[in-house]
C-alpha cells in the first residue's frame, strides 16, 4: 500500500470533507489546514484505503475516526475502523456515528497487558494503526 502525502493530494482529496461534515466546525482545531493540525491528513488517509483494516487509539471526541472515515463516506472505499479509548468521551451530536456498521467503538485500556493480549490478533491483523492519545 503506498500513501501519498503530498499537501496537493490531501486538499485535493478533501475539498468537501469539512462541508460533509459540519458537526466539525464546532472544533476550531478541525478546519485548521494540513502542517497544523492532522484532521485532513486523516481524511486524505481514508480516501486513500480500500478495504481496510483500520485502528485507532484514543477516540476522544471522534473527531478522527470520522476522518478516517471519509473514505467510507465519500468514496465507499469498504474500511473498517475500530477506535479504542479509555472514556466514553463522545458528544451525544456523535451519536449517529456509533451506528455506522464499519465504525466500532470500544472502551478497553489497551495499556493494560491483559486487554492488550486479548486484543493482539485485531490489533497485529490491522492494515492501518493510528495512535492519537494525550
Amino acid at each position: 500500500m503506498k500513501l501519498n502525502f503530498k499537501v496537493s493530494n490531501i486538499n485535493n482529496t478533501t475539498q468537501t470533507f469539512l462541508n460533509d461534515n459540519p458537526i466539525l466546525y464546532n472544533y476550531e482545531d478541525t478546519v485548521l489546514p494540513p502542517g497544523k493540525e492532522h484532521y485532513l491528513l486523516l481524511a486524505s488517509i481514508g480516501c486513500q484505503l480500500t478495504n481496510c483494516k483500520i485502528l485507532e487509539f484514543g477516540t476522544h471526541k471522534g473527531n478522527s475516526t470520522i476522518a478516517l472515515n471519509y473514505g467510507n463516506q465519500s468514496l465507499n472505499n469498504n474500511n473498517t475502523i475500530t477506535t479504542y479509548d479509555i472514556m466514553d468521551l463522545l458528544p451525544s451530536s456523535l451519536n449517529s456515528f456509533k451506528d455506522c456498521p464499519n465504525i466500532h467503538f470500544r472502551l478497553e485500556d489497551l495499556f493494560n497487558n491483559t486487554n492488550r493480549e486479548a486484543q493482539k490478533e485485531h490489533i497485529l491483523s490491522s492494515d492501518f494503526i493510528m495512535i492519537d492519545i494525550d
